[in-house]
């Protein structure tokens, strides 16, 4: 492609033009991540992204973001050293030990239930859609339902997806309190996309299986204009303000993520507990993944400096 002379950055400046781009680049990304753990004997599985894209019309393309890949347990350290050698940005991968928390099935039956895909000519594995669309409901609302975009995902799976669609693997292979999740997750969609449930097996329960807290959990955190941001970011650029921000934010856990992160049913019982117990379980998590931040800003920080910094 010839560019206009002199005029490279105006025709960056076209967001069509930009998107498109940042678009192979990411596909591209895709691929070579694929071809180097493969290379090494690693198969991996692309989560969300790439895999929910292909469910989208042709005419509305998905917002993507970083790349979510899950290896063995066992190969996950290896791995994250084939990843880190690729010198990508280190937002750009989201490697995950198998599927972690995200779903209960063992490693070996969601891979042996996977399905390859083609992109640019390359083999990527992806989870089969009911294991897709079960996956992608519990990281939406792990994440608190903060990304009302993200609802889209939901909407297109469930709309479109294969006539064969085994509802009851997607439903019912991760306990009852998990299918009750799915069925929110599905709910809000239903709710706020008009997402057509008719002609599912739970067609009578969309419109009494939310709990009267959810949809103003949720409407509260589209209206809060802090996004959760990982607080190492913040030791390291010494933006104080905006660390001030997300500390305050963390006091007040969201009561939808709270919720999933204990593990607790979505029923109209209180969600205080479960948020106490969120915020006490987000604190020794980050207090040993922030130390050694905190550490390196107060060995540099001016001998003036008041700042006072929290480790969660």
């Amino acid at each position: 492609m010839e560019f206009p002379a002199n005029n490279h950055q105006s025709f960056f400046a076209n967001p069509l033009r930009r998107a498109a781009l940042n678009g192979i680049i990411y596909q591209q990304q895709i691929i070579l991540a694929f071809q180097k753990l493969r290379e090494n004997r690693i198969e991996p599985i692309l989560i969300k992204g790439f895999s929910t894209e292909r469910f989208y019309p042709a005419s509305q393309k998905r917002k993507t973001a970083d790349i979510d890949l899950c290896v063995p347990p066992e190969d996950y350290k290896k791995s994250q050293i084939i990843i880190n050698e690729l010198g990508f940005p280190p937002e750009m991968i989201d490697l995950h030990k198998s599927l972690r928390h995200l779903d209960k099935l063992p490693w070996d039956d969601l891979l042996k239930n996977s399905q390859l895909t083609l992109l640019h000519n390359v083999q990527i594995r992806v989870l089969r859609p009911e294991d897709g669309l079960r996956v992608t409901c519990i990281h939406w609302l792990n994440d608190g339902g903060a990304d009302k975009e993200k609802l889209w995902d939901i909407y297109y799976l469930v709309a479109n997806r294969p006539p064969d669609f085994d509802w009851k693997r997607c439903l019912n292979s991760n306990g009852r309190k998990r299918r009750q999740w799915i069925l929110c997750a599905i709910a809000a969609a239903h709710h706020y996309l008009n997402l057509s449930v008719d002609e599912t097996p739970f067609a009578d329960e969309i419109e009494t299986v939310l709990p009267d807290w959810f949809i103003p959990s949720l409407e509260k955190e589209w209206a809060d204009q802090v996004k959760l941001i990982r607080l190492e970011n913040f030791f390291q650029s010494r933006d104080w303000k905006s660390l001030r921000s997300q500390l305050k934010k963390r006091f007040s856990p969201n009561p939808i993520a709270a919720s999933i992160a204990t593990e607790a049913a979505f029923d109209n019982s209180s969600r205080l507990p479960f948020q106490i117990a969120d915020f006490i379980l987000r604190f020794i998590v980050h207090f040993g993944r922030n130390t050694s931040a905190v550490l390196k800003s107060i060995r540099t920080k001016p001998q003036n400096s008041q700042h006072s910094l929290f480790l969660f």
